[in-house]
């Protein structure tokens, strides 16, 4: 077993224990018993009150699902409890999953790697990259779950296993079915579903109506530092980033929902593009890179507190999209050079003051085309006009199931904006319209200028023949699709 040995590590009764220390196997029990202590013993860890509290119900019951809120603590107490489960219960096994395994290496076991280097005795255990050994068949485990091999035939002597499953609600539930089926056989087997609420139509939001789930949440309200407006504890949510996101999203934002009330976003039928696409999109970012001529959409800001973007595609990439704010016409077009002089093509929305860019932009030889959205669609029987074919073809773009899918940079303006637009059915033949601008200010959103610029930018990115094509409009009202 690995070294527990502390000075004074538990209460003594002094009247049975005058000069004596406790047995190991006393002390061994306390911790067992109370892991928080071993935890604030070995490490100086200090959980707070909610983080305690599902600490000790993972100790104690099968099955615990966690929403949470962002920067909650999830990774700091996931790691905690794979430290304490494996230490304190001899011949066990821990295994810790995420959808990708930049996650597993970036979440969990960054903190488990920084616990380490605060214990405050030997551990008496190995430590890899993502695997502590601490004796043969008792281990803890970092693994993804694009590697479901590593799920089966885990099944621990003493009958001591806990799963911590992050980001919960990203994992395919064909994994969350062989975790329950395959390693939750014996009575001391624990799993802890954890992640922010992202749609209530995955097997992650069923476990919170699940009577077998001890649950969980953990709001930005339930958290110390929002709690008393102050940052008591560092890396944790704060006050001063809830208004700030209460301000650029709203309330009634999926990601207001979602990052900060801990709650699923109500998701309706209007929905263009769920939020578990785009943080799917955000997650790919990592994996792949540029590949390709570079294709750009830029989106002039209309009103005082609107953005001009500039979007950047290589591929199925995305590059952080690049902004500027109160420009003249000149000044916006040396932007559009500094930022896409080297793109293949740039698509600029030429309506109000874009029209002027676009012209300049020209005469300087720039390669822009001028695109005017509420133009009709090249599918008119389907769509209302052309900014409702393109955003549906983002629609398409971000959909998981697409093999080609696009790579999203972690952008929390564009996350809002996109998750926030709305479609509608218009008439009896299904044609599909997608609320304009207007449309979206009137209801208290805020001008969705990067996602604009994202679905300028992806206006060529669909395949006709094994052809890229992109829009270029001619003249007013009319349009075709050109080879560029």
């Amino acid at each position: 077993m690995p070294s527990v040995k502390l000075d004074n590590p538990i209460p003594i009764n002094p009247a049975k224990n005058i000069g004596r220390p406790p047995k190991r196997e006393t002390v061994i029990k306390y911790y067992q018993n109370n892991p928080d202590k071993w935890l604030e013993n070995v490490f100086g860890v200090q959980l707070w009150e909610k983080q305690r509290e599902i600490l000790h119900d993972v100790w104690r019951n099968r099955y615990v699902a966690v929403k949470s809120c962002y920067a909650s603590g999830k990774s700091y107490l996931a790691a905690a409890l794979a430290m304490a489960f494996s230490h304190l219960h001899p011949d066990s096994v821990v295994l810790t999953t995420a959808r990708t395994f930049r996650q597993v290496r970036a979440n969990v076991w960054s903190v488990i790697h920084s616990l380490k280097e605060q214990s405050r005795i030997p551990l008496g255990s190995e430590f890899l990259q993502t695997e502590i050994r601490l004796g043969p068949g008792w281990y803890v485990l970092g693994f993804s779950t694009d590697d479901p091999g590593a799920i089966q035939g885990i099944h621990p002597k003493s009958g001591h296993i806990l799963i911590i499953m992050d980001e919960s609600a990203e994992i395919d539930a064909v994994i969350h079915e062989r975790v329950h089926s395959a390693l939750m056989t014996s009575e001391g087997a624990r799993v802890l579903h954890i992640g922010n609420p992202l749609d209530s139509g995955t097997i992650f939001a069923s476990y919170f109506s699940d009577e077998k789930f001890v649950t969980h949440t953990i709001s930005a309200f339930d958290t110390p530092n929002v709690k008393e407006g102050r940052e008591l504890i560092p890396g944790l949510v704060t006050r001063t980033w809830v208004e700030e996101r209460r301000a650029e999203w709203g309330e009634d934002s999926p990601l207001w929902y979602s990052q900060v009330l801990a709650e699923f976003p109500p998701t309706g039928d209007d929905t263009l593009i769920p939020l578990t696409w785009v943080r799917a999109a955000q997650e790919r970012w990592h994996e792949i890179g540029p590949n390709g001529r570079e294709v750009a959409g830029v989106d002039i800001g209309r009103y005082g507190d609107s953005e001009s973007v500039c979007c950047i595609m290589s591929g199925s990439y995305v590059y952080p999209l690049k902004t500027w704010s109160q420009a003249s016409t000149s000044e916006s077009v040396g932007y559009i050079r500094m930022h896409a002089g080297g793109a293949k093509v740039i698509r600029v929305d030429d309506i109000g003051v874009g029209g002027g860019v676009v012209d300049q932009a020209r005469q300087e030889g720039l390669p822009v085309i001028g695109v005017n959205v509420q133009v009709k669609s090249t599918k008119p029987e389907k769509f209302v006009n052309l900014r409702s074919e393109l955003y549906w073809k983002l629609r398409e773009s971000l959909d998981p199931e697409n093999p080609n899918a696009l790579a999203l940079p972690p952008d929390g303006k564009l996350s809002n904006q996109l998750t926030s637009i709305r479609y509608k059915i218009v008439d009896s033949g299904g044609r599909i319209k997608i609320e304009s601008k207007d449309e979206m200010k009137s209801r208290g959103m805020k001008s969705p200028d990067r996602a604009d610029a994202l679905m300028l930018a992806n206006a060529g990115a669909i395949m006709s023949g094994g052809l890229l094509v992109s829009p270029v409009m001619v003249g007013v009202g009319t349009s075709y699709w050109n080879e560029v």
